[in-house]
């Protein structure tokens, strides 16, 4: 118990500024359950890695997010053409360590939520970039703010914040 005792302290002065941040750059992020829940409770506990992802992307074309050991952290069928969209991604499972986002390929088994796949196989898709999540925000590629329509958190706290 007293190892976590950290998690009930106060969000750091860095952690405050980075919300901020992201919320001006980002509008449409108070929408999402992760700031709702950071607000709601303004400890070190709520906080998690995220990625903001800027890049272009087809109608009905798969994007997914894998780690270097081939573990899927996520699919999203990009439900229009967009020649600027940011994907802003947010997961307990993106942790300290490197990633690929993947374009295209195809998608078995599993099931669709507006487009977010779960227990869903993604494969075959094209290298789009890679990073290292070694900080609580990492982006990559030429992210935009204001997307429209805004945020949203996964459903049963599952992995949110996605917004087009």
């Amino acid at each position: 118990m007293e190892r976590e005792s950290w998690k009930h302290q106060s969000a750091t002065t860095e952690q405050q500024r980075l919300i901020k941040q992201l919320t001006e750059d980002f509008p449409d992020a108070v929408n999402s359950f992760e700031y709702q829940d950071y607000i709601n409770a303004q400890t070190k506990s709520c906080t998690q890695r995220s990625v903001i992802y800027g890049g272009s992307g087809s109608a009905g074309q798969y994007i997914g997010i894998q780690s270097s050991d081939g573990t899927n952290l996520m699919t999203y069928m990009i439900p229009r053409t967009y020649q600027q969209m940011t994907l802003l991604f947010s997961s307990p499972q993106l942790e300290n360590g490197s990633y690929t986002i993947y374009t295209g390929g195809s998608v078995t088994d599993g099931s669709s939520f507006y487009g977010l796949y779960t227990g869903a196989i993604y494969d075959g898709g094209t290298q789009a970039a890679t990073f290292t999540a070694n900080s609580m925000v990492t982006q990559i590629g030429s992210a935009s703010g204001g997307g429209n329509p805004g945020g949203g958190g996964g459903p049963g706290g599952g992995p949110g914040g996605w917004g087009w």
